[in-house]
């Protein structure tokens, strides 16, 4: 059992290598207590899957390292990485409610989630999950169905927040076209002129039917 454990930890889980401290780096530039998200979601015949990325700056990813490193050796390793990503996939699914045509999509982990640890101000790391969910849409889909998305992670904490939906061959979606703009670059390039003010996205309502966009 023990070894059919670490057999799906290292499936879920992908983790740099390369621990030690790379040169130093700038301040978070959405600022040091945030926790930034994004969530890009691709139709698909048939089902959904979503690239989701957590970005926390150097204060909530210093006290989240407190529960990684469980030896205390100031080195988060593979195992212990693995673990905390195991732990958190559950979680991060459950806290994203998409529901076509008022029906939840129920959503499952994908392999090779990455987690990094990033330098950041003073000598701090930052963290960057990046995460894959898919779930298969409601039958009648096709027919046409509204679909909600809403984001409930890390609710009440601040920081970049971005939807970002996207439609597959033999999908035809009909939403905003300011959700199909990567405004981030997956939360690694922010407009500088939105700094001051983080985009704050958790919600996004469209249609998806058979066809084409």
């Amino acid at each position: 059992m023990k070894r059919l454990g670490l057999a799906l930890i290292a499936m879920l889980v992908l983790v740099p290598v390369a621990l030690g401290r790379p040169a130093a780096a700038g301040a978070h530039p959405i600022g040091n207590f945030s926790v930034n998200r994004y969530a890009r979601l691709d139709f698909e015949v048939d089902r959904v899957r979503i690239r989701y990325i957590v970005d926390m700056a150097e204060v909530p990813a210093f006290q989240e390292l407190q529960s990684i490193d469980r030896d205390r050796d100031g080195q988060p390793g593979a195992a212990e990485a693995g673990g905390y990503v195991a732990a958190r996939l559950p979680a991060l699914a459950a806290g994203l409610d998409i529901r076509g045509g008022g029906t939840r999509v129920v959503l499952s982990p994908l392999p090779g989630a990455e987690l990094s640890f990033p330098e950041g101000q003073g000598g701090l790391r930052t963290l960057r999950l990046v995460a894959g969910f898919e779930g298969a849409l409601p039958s009648g889909w096709q027919d046409g169905i509204e679909v909600s998305v809403r984001d409930n992670n890390y609710a009440g904490r601040l920081g970049w927040k971005e939807i970002v939906v996207r439609a597959g061959a033999g999908v035809a979606l009909r939403a905003p076209p300011e959700l199909a703009r990567d405004l981030s670059n997956e939360l690694t390039a922010f407009p500088p002129d939105l700094l001051k003010s983080p985009l704050d996205v958790r919600e996004a309502r469209f249609a998806i039917a058979a066809g084409h966009s």
